[in-house]
């Protein structure tokens, strides 16, 4: 279970993370310091914060890399994470895109790193959209689940091919993200019956699958998928095709993005 008021700051100088560590035990949070990405990977699977800070500019696995890696940690893919550096704009649209929930430039306010810490930790983020998760590995469900809850979506999960259409039918879902090997219906059988039935001709569909890519992703799109993806794949490119079919579906219905 979360840890609720442990904050865990990853951060190389020495200097700026106790800087943090007084700053937030005054503020009644505890907190764990990580000097670089493979410690901070380590230490957040055993405190499981519930929250992050994370300098770009670490040694051993820059920012970047160690935001998409406690993306993907089942314990902390929900935790918010904020972001601190010197680095450019560029540089935080890529944080941004990774995962983190707020950039602040260094040097950083410490009156505004407490309100977004504060913000991020307890309101929930506007929900982007609903995806019906058709996966049977219940491993894969619940870390596909968390990682798109963690962006933002709304989930609901099956784990045959028989329930896709009942949970379509009671979720009204923005896209189905549908894993081809299913028991009770595979994928192509599950993608025929939803385009028989008409009531869901506009949903748009992303293929999960390990199989044979080049030859199941061409047979996939012609059975009506919008994109194909290849296990084992990243937690980041899997949200931002869910985010782009999305986001394309809502502009072919005139809705706002």
């Amino acid at each position: 279970m979360t840890s609720s008021k442990i904050i865990l700051i990853v951060e190389d100088h020495e200097g700026t993370a106790q800087a943090m560590q007084t700053l937030l035990t005054a503020s009644g949070y505890s907190s764990v310091v990580a000097s670089d990405g493979s410690s901070a990977v380590r230490i957040a699977s055993q405190v499981r914060p519930a929250a992050i800070i994370v300098d770009l500019g670490l040694p051993c696995g820059g920012g970047h890399e160690v935001i998409v890696r406690l993306r993907d940690l089942p314990d902390t893919t929900l935790a918010p994470i904020i972001v601190t550096s010197g680095a450019d704009d560029d540089e935080a649209r890529r944080a941004l895109r990774a995962g983190a929930k707020v950039f602040l430039r260094k040097p950083v306010d410490t009156h505004r790193l407490l309100a977004c810490l504060n913000t991020a930790m307890t309101y929930p983020q506007e929900s982007r959209g609903k995806v019906v998760i058709a996966e049977d590995d219940a491993d894969a469900q619940r870390a596909i689940a968390l990682r798109l809850q963690a962006a933002g979506f709304q989930t609901a999960c099956v784990s045959d091919g028989a329930s896709v259409i009942p949970k379509l039918r009671q979720e009204r879902p923005d896209l189905l993200l549908l894993d081809l090997g299913l028991p009770g219906g595979d994928g192509y059988t599950t993608m025929e019956r939803i385009h028989q039935l008409g009531e869901f001709s506009d949903l748009p569909i992303v293929v999960v699958s390990a199989r044979e890519p080049v030859e199941n992703a061409k047979k996939a799109m012609d059975k009506g998928a919008k994109a194909f993806i290849a296990k084992p794949f990243h937690a980041v490119d899997l949200v931002r095709r869910v985010e782009r079919e999305i986001t394309l579906a809502m502009l072919n219905e005139g809705r706002s993005v």
